[in-house]
C-alpha cells in the first residue's frame, strides 16, 4: 500500500549521507546538501499551505476577488516545482560529489587506467603521449 505521506527529502539525504564513508573534510558539502534538501522540503510545505489558503479564499470570496488573485500569485511564487527546478540539480551534484549515486560509486570503484598506449593511439598505430 502506498502512503500519501511523503518522506521529507532532508530525511532521505541524511540517511544517504549516513550510509556513505564520509570524512571530516566532507562536512561542508554534506551541510550544503542538507540545506538544499531542507529548502526543497520547505517549498513543498509552503506550496501545500498556499494551495489550501487559495481554496479557502475562493470558497469565501469567489474566484473573481482581488484577494483570491493575490493569493494565487503568492501560491505561484512558492511553487514546489520551481524550487525543485532551481535546487534539484544542485542537490544532485552535491550528492554525486559525495559518491551517493550509482554512477559516482562505479567511478570510485573503477580500476585506474593502465599506463601505456591509449585505445585511440593503438588504433592509430602509435604510442600514448608521454611514452
Amino acid at each position: 500500500m502506498v502512503s500519501d505521506e511523503r518522506v521529507p527529502l532532508l530525511e532521505s539525504v541524511d540517511a544517504t549521507v549516513a550510509a556513505l564513508p564520509t570524512e571530516g573534510a566532507d562536512a561542508a558539502i554534506v551541510h550544503l546538501a542538507q540545506l538544499y534538501a531542507a529548502q526543497i522540503d520547505r517549498a513543498a510545505a509552503m506550496a501545500g499551505s498556499a494551495a489550501k489558503l487559495a481554496r479557502q479564499v475562493r470558497e469565501e470570496h469567489g474566484d473573481e476577488s482581488a484577494l483570491y488573485e493575490r493569493v494565487q500569485a503568492l501560491a505561484a511564487k512558492v511553487s514546489e516545482r520551481d524550487t525543485l527546478d532551481r535546487l534539484g540539480a544542485r542537490l544532485h551534484a552535491a550528492l554525486v560529489e559525495l559518491g551517493a549515486s550509482p554512477k559516482a560509486r562505479a567511478v570510485k570503484g573503477a580500476p585506474a587506467k593502465p599506463k601505456g598506449a591509449s585505445t585511440l593511439s593503438g588504433l592509430r598505430g602509435g604510442l600514448a603521449v608521454g611514452q
